[in-house]
């Protein structure tokens, strides 16, 4: 199954008619996180392909902060609601989570 968030329609044409879409703004954790708990009962989101992003040089240095908002804090909140999903899940809390490791 492909989960898309967003507008990923395009790049997944072939795969299309399998992919779950649903609208949500990355910069808000709990929209994220409301998909993320649509799926605890079937196992889980095992991973995350993110392609979000504006991209338009022009305009990114006109309205840098709000390219910023979108691009690394949407960024950042989806990388945290993984974490705590991932950790939650698997009662991990208690761990240092190392992406090293």
């Amino acid at each position: 199954m492909i989960l898309s968030c967003g507008g990923l329609a395009h790049a997944l044409s072939e795969n299309a008619a399998q992919a779950e879409y649903y609208k949500v703004d990355l910069r808000n954790p709990e929209e994220i996180a409301d998909v993320f708990r649509k799926y605890e009962s079937q196992g889980g989101i095992w991973g995350v392909v993110h392609l979000a992003a504006l991209k338009a040089v022009g305009e990114s240095g006109e309205l840098p902060l709000s390219y910023y908002r979108v691009n690394i804090a949407g960024t950042i909140s989806l990388l945290e609601v993984c974490l705590s999903i991932y950790l939650s899940v698997r009662g991990m809390w208690t761990h240092r989570w190392d992406p090293c490791a």
